[in-house]
């Protein structure tokens, strides 16, 4: 499942110790997002997290797990 950069920045928000978390995170903020593009953002990746396994999520790194020691300058 390939994200958009700007879903992986907005993923990256969020608790992605699992896929389940940042699904139930995601959704519970999406009521209070006023901006329509940033909305349709989130709408996206929530639905491509919804149709991806714990398998694949686990295999993606996301930024806020990297340690900035671990960044490539």
């Amino acid at each position: 499942m390939n994200f958009t950069v700007d879903e992986m920045n907005i993923i990256s928000i969020y608790d992605t110790s699992g896929r389940g978390n940042v699904i139930s995170e995601m959704k519970q903020a999406l009521p209070f997002v006023d901006d329509k593009e940033i909305r349709k953002i989130m709408t996206a990746a929530i639905l491509k997290l919804e149709h991806m396994t714990d398998t694949e999520f686990s295999g993606i790194e996301f930024l806020s797990d990297t340690e900035p020691e671990d960044l490539e300058v």
